[in-house]
């Protein structure tokens, strides 16, 4: 016990002795600051001041801790916000936005407003189903016949392929329009459905085939060292097409004088495949062309995806020159439309032809130029983001339609005015509907990037391409089962129906002059597709509407009965 109480006290002293040395080092220290103008010690500290100001600083002290904690909570609360939850937050928030912003344009007071949404939405559909089901095929046919050909017959075989897709494309819309022997003629209406849907499916199918051949030439070895031959390509790729087409036209005539009795019929078959040709040269040949004006402006070639790599950064001036090659086109279309007027479709059908593919490649040509030059813009604007990415790709594609659907209302108030003649409303309806073309370009890019990335979650490091392949192609083929039966029973027969609407306002000097028997056509199958639905029943309730009196501004529609004579009478212009 005694010893314990001993040690303690020297425990004591011993602390004691440290205290001391403590503040006379700590003295020693500040007076030695104080001759060289530095901080001053404890002692000179407490002398300076007085114990009222001390506790103050400590007061402050306190308080500077307390927001520092404050500030860290408020870090950490914001820290658990990682990427994955910002983007599933913009994804809900800009999804429900973009939904309600399409619920307004398709319901909006305009009829031509309605039509030119209920088209877009259909194109943009369409589109991105297409090169889905088309990636999907040729990404099995590149793996199992391609890779394992040199590169003349790889082209030998990628044109091939392009003819196998143009037949199927005829087989089907002769199929449905009863062309096969022993077929009844062309009657039902939902066979007409049947034909627009899988025939503009097939169309564009077909014409991603037709740039996948065409990309194929442009990057070859000793064409892709040279804009001018790349740009070559594109003159050959065209005139193969033409020929091609031209053939399988020559080879419908023939059918169709060996079926005079049922000429309607053949008509209607002849007038679609015709329209889904002329889809496949002017995508085709559009795309190919704006790849070569990107490698003349840019001095870099893209893939044949129209892909570049991350680290490509173009100047503004690009950008323009590109936006530039956009309004030429514009021009081009009108040049086209001027020469479509003076040319006599019944005494020069493959001059008309040629001219409606011209206008068709320079309207498409334009959507691309527009939308190439608004991703090099943004990639200028957003250096250290992917251009490729997924992040990149949606708000590019939200740009597009933002900018695309506000042009598509000043023009259309453009084309409404009365001082505006006939082939410059033409011209107008034509960028419009390039301006459609325009938007679905866009989400097609970014729905093709999302099939990409979400093949990917079903495929391991050990899959094989062939593997990879048929992953991709049951994706596609899933994704296509579930769009493709409301897109045609829902999005067309609204397309179909707005077309009628616009095509038949007689309060606006139209520049659309349909000929009488397409004009009760469209007016028979538009009504036969709304008759005993809620579309039909929406379209009286608004006629009883409109039929009380104009409302702001919209003039009442012409309450006519259905024709569906052969011969119906004309319609008043």
């Amino acid at each position: 016990m005694m010893r314990t109480c001993e040690d303690h006290r020297s425990l004591s002293w011993r602390r004691l002795l440290y205290l001391v040395l403590f503040f006379t080092v700590a003295e020693l220290l500040g007076a030695e600051g104080t001759e060289h103008g530095q901080a001053k010690g404890p002692a000179e500290i407490v002398k300076a001041k007085g114990h009222g100001e001390i506790m103050e600083d400590h007061v402050e002290a306190d308080e500077n801790l307390k927001e520092e904690g404050e500030g860290q909570e408020e870090a950490e609360e914001l820290e658990e916000a990682n990427p994955i939850d910002i983007t599933i937050s913009c994804m809900l928030c800009g999804g429900i936005s973009f939904v309600m912003m399409l619920f307004y344009l398709v319901n909006y007071d305009d009829t031509d407003i309605q039509y030119y949404a209920w088209s877009t939405i259909s194109a943009t559909v369409s589109i991105f189903t297409s090169v889905l089901v088309f990636t999907g095929i040729h990404g099995v046919f590149e793996h199992f016949v391609l890779e394992e050909l040199p590169w003349n017959w790889e082209i030998v075989a990628i044109y091939l392929l392009l003819i196998i897709w143009l037949c199927v494309l005829q087989t089907v819309l002769m199929l449905f329009a009863g062309q096969f022997p022993g077929m009844g003629a062309f009657v039902a209406e939902e066979r007409r459905m049947w034909m627009v849907c899988w025939g503009t499916l097939l169309s564009h199918s077909s014409g991603f085939s037709s740039i996948a051949a065409g990309g194929l030439l442009q990057h070859l070895e000793m064409i892709a060292s040279s804009p001018l031959l790349v740009l070559g390509v594109v003159v050959v790729h065209g005139v193969l097409l033409l020929l091609c087409l031209f053939s399988t036209e020559q080879l419908r005539l023939i059918i169709g004088e060996k079926k005079p009795a049922d000429s309607n019929s053949f008509r209607i078959w002849h007038s679609e495949t015709v329209e889904c040709e002329n889809d496949v040269v002017a995508l085709s040949l559009s795309f190919l062309t704006v790849q070569s004006l990107r490698f003349m402006i840019s001095g870099h070639l893209p893939n044949e995806e129209g892909l570049e790599k991350p680290e490509y950064s173009h100047p503004a001036l690009c950008s323009l020159g590109l936006a530039g090659m956009g309004v030429f086109s514009v021009g081009v279309v009108s040049a086209s439309l001027l020469l479509e007027g003076k040319v006599p479709a019944a005494e020069h059908p493959k001059k008309q032809r040629v001219l409606c593919i011209a206008r068709d490649t320079a309207a498409m040509a334009f959507a691309w130029c527009i939308f190439f030059s608004a991703k090099w813009q943004l990639n200028s604007f957003l250096p250290n983001m992917d251009p490729n990415a997924m992040e990149a790709r949606v708000i590019l594609a939200l740009l597009v339609s933002a900018v695309a659907f506000g042009s598509i209302f000043l023009l259309d108030k453009l084309e409404d005015l009365d001082s505006t003649g006939d082939d410059a409303d033409r011209a107008i309806v034509s960028v419009i509907r390039a301006l459609g073309i325009l938007v679905g370009f866009g989400w097609e890019q970014s729905f093709e990037g999302a099939s990409e990335c979400l093949s990917t979650v079903f495929i391991s490091k050990r899959s094989r391409g062939g593997t990879v392949a048929f992953i991709q192609l049951g994706m596609s083929l899933v994704i296509a089962f579930v769009v493709v039966p409301a897109w045609r029973k829902y999005i067309l027969t609204h397309c179909k129906i707005a077309e009628y609407n616009y095509q038949n306002q007689v309060a606006k000097r139209r520049s659309r002059r349909l000929s009488t028997e397409f004009s009760a056509e469209l007016k028979a199958s538009s009504q036969s597709l709304a008759r005993g639905t809620i579309i039909q029943e929406r379209i009286s309730s608004r006629e009883m509407r409109m039929a009380r009196g104009p409302a702001r501004g919209v003039m009442q529609p012409v309450q006519e009965s259905p024709d569906l004579s052969p011969n119906p009478s004309p319609r008043r212009s």
